[in-house]
């Protein structure tokens, strides 16, 4: 599991998994939400702004060369979700 969880995340195994839990928790809480409150995110993208919001929050638990680390990583994913635009024509190009 290791080593595909740094190649996801292009990092060393000890930020993997410090960013794993946020995204873990944010699929945990929303699965919640859907199955006791039955309230359903707008978007999927929001799950993930979700647990990058649970990053920031325990960003400070990590030492400083992993924060510059884990910096780099959050802004490359906040690119990526502004610049993300689902595919209209599904996954095979056709509907």
């Amino acid at each position: 599991m290791g080593g595909k969880l740094t190649g996801m995340f292009k990092t060393d195994l000890r930020l993997g998994l410090f960013l794993f839990p946020g995204v873990a928790w944010s699929i945990w809480r929303v699965r919640n939400k859907m199955a006791i409150e039955k309230i359903f995110p707008n978007n999927p993208i929001d799950v993930i702004f979700t647990g990058v919001s649970y990053l920031q929050k325990w960003w400070r638990l990590l030492k400083p060369v992993d924060q510059e680390k884990l910096t780099g990583r959050m802004n490359a994913v906040r690119s990526w979700l502004n610049s993300y635009s689902p595919n209209i024509f599904g996954v095979f190009g056709y509907c």
